[in-house]
């Protein structure tokens, strides 16, 4: 499919302060900064990171769990940001929530994807995934081919 076909919901209003929050394992690229995202403070990434790692396999309570403590972060990480910023104040958010125009990048064991959307979901915020382009180069060198693998940030997919 083109982008052509669809072409609809995908732009992201820079005009924002930042309004998308990193969930994922993975610091964000330059490119998604510059649309909108921004990183956890760095006790709550190390958390993120933990939560997001399975050593073992996981059941549906597992999962459950894990999905809800990610949300929570992500809802908290979001009043932070936003206070900081001066764009919320703690009564405005027990009034009213959070603005709707919070979104979360998440990714990671797909397993886990659904569960999570769902809470966010609940706690008001709009779960986005990052959409990247692959690019496959290959080297030459004497004998050997060496591919390499670049992927290019190309922006988000809302559900």
């Amino acid at each position: 499919m083109s982008d052509e076909d669809y072409d609809e919901g995908n732009e992201t209003d820079i005009s924002l302060e930042p309004r998308i929050l990193n969930l994922t394992q993975h610091d964000a690229t330059e490119d998604q900064l510059a649309q909108g995202v921004f990183e956890p403070r760095t006790e709550i990434k190390e958390k993120i990171k933990t939560l997001l790692t399975f050593e073992t396999l996981p059941t549906t309570l597992m999962i459950d769990d894990v999905s809800s403590k990610l949300a929570t972060l992500a809802e908290d990480e979001f009043i932070d940001h936003l206070v900081n910023l001066n764009q919320l104040s703690k009564d405005d958010y027990d009034e009213n929530g959070l603005p709707s125009e919070c979104e979360v990048m998440i990714g990671g064991a797909p397993f886990l994807m659904s569960s999570l959307e769902s809470d966010l979901l609940a706690r008001g915020l709009q779960p986005v995934y990052a959409f990247s382009k692959r690019v496959v180069k290959e080297v030459k060198k004497g004998k050997s081919v060496k591919k390499i693998e670049e992927f290019t940030h190309e922006g988000f997919v809302r559900i």
